[in-house]
């Protein structure tokens, strides 16, 4: 039985910096696939070098060009133009289904930096592993908004996970230079309890340095660690999402939080204010006064 490697003609000349490349053009064929701007002449060269220093079987196939980008896929599915034929059917079909892509240019006003930039500037702004949980609550955010919100919902869910902790690794010099620049509140609570500080600098951050112009986004990174009497869904999502997202070490009580989370959003947000309120307590930490207001809320819900 004889073995075909198939793959972009422009990747063929790094071939030799694959991994044991010798051994690999002794195991099988490779074929060189043309793609859309790739110069023939060049790749015949590679190929002849290649050939007659290995003598490996490398073969030649073209196929008609089709440029294809994800970028213009999303502009033609914005505008309610057809996408057939350049991506899979059940792609499509997905697409189609849950409406994505369609509110992205009004949200995109509000967002206003790209998702992907905010991933890149959450990255040197925090550790790997506070990174790896942004991640979890922003999926888990999708997840919850998918049941209890509209597509611009989960948009907004993403984005708003992506940012709850944008300011929770800065250095306390750091912190406190932000704190005072972007005039954040400090009550009695926050200057004895620096922890709890990060959601409500991270909204002005979020604001400034992310550039979200959506309050509720916005009110989503402030109230995600305290909770509030009255949150909104989304609020409710982000708060929830921070307290289950798949990335947690297993504790007490997170597999009822989750089980309550896809249930009921007022069960859930009573049932981790009642455990985070004890857990406060039992560390003798001081409780802010937004916590107790949102559970004797949520009670008498």
């Amino acid at each position: 039985m004889r073995l075909y490697f198939i793959t972009g003609a422009d990747a063929i000349h790094q071939i030799m910096s694959w991994k044991e490349p010798e051994r690999l053009l002794s195991l099988c064929d490779f074929v060189a696939v043309t793609r859309p701007g790739y110069q023939k002449n060049q790749m015949f060269e590679e190929i002849g070098e290649i050939q007659e220093k290995y003598a490996s079987r490398i073969h030649y196939m073209e196929v008609p060009a089709l440029a294809i980008s994800s970028s213009d896929i999303r502009t033609r599915a914005q505008r309610g133009m057809p996408i057939q034929y350049l991506l899979p059917q059940e792609v499509e079909d997905y697409i189609h289904k849950f409406g994505l892509y369609q509110n992205e240019r009004k949200d995109e006003v509000k967002f206003m930096l790209p998702i992907e930039v905010m991933q890149e500037k959450l990255q040197s702004a925090l550790s790997v592993k506070r990174y790896i949980h942004t991640m979890g609550v922003s999926e888990e955010a999708v997840r919850l908004a998918e049941i209890y919100g509209t597509q611009a919902d989960r948009q907004k869910a993403k984005v708003a996970g992506l940012l709850h902790d944008c300011a929770k690794d800065y250095p306390k010099e750091l912190r406190q230079r932000f704190c005072k620049e972007y005039k954040v509140k400090m009550d009695d609570i926050l200057e004895q309890q620096p922890d709890l500080i990060h959601p409500f600098l991270g909204a002005e951050v979020a604001k400034r340095e992310y550039k979200i112009k959506d309050e509720d986004i916005l009110n989503a990174i402030r109230y995600h660690t305290t909770g509030r009497a009255g949150m909104s869904v989304l609020e409710k999502i982000v708060f929830i999402a921070d307290y289950i997202e798949p990335n947690r070490e297993q504790f007490e009580g997170l597999d009822e939080a989750r089980r309550l989370a896809y249930l009921d959003l007022d069960m859930a947000m009573r049932f981790i204010l009642e455990q985070t309120i004890e857990f406060v307590k039992e560390r003798g930490r001081l409780l802010h006064p937004l916590s107790l207001e949102a559970l004797e809320y949520y009670k008498n819900r």
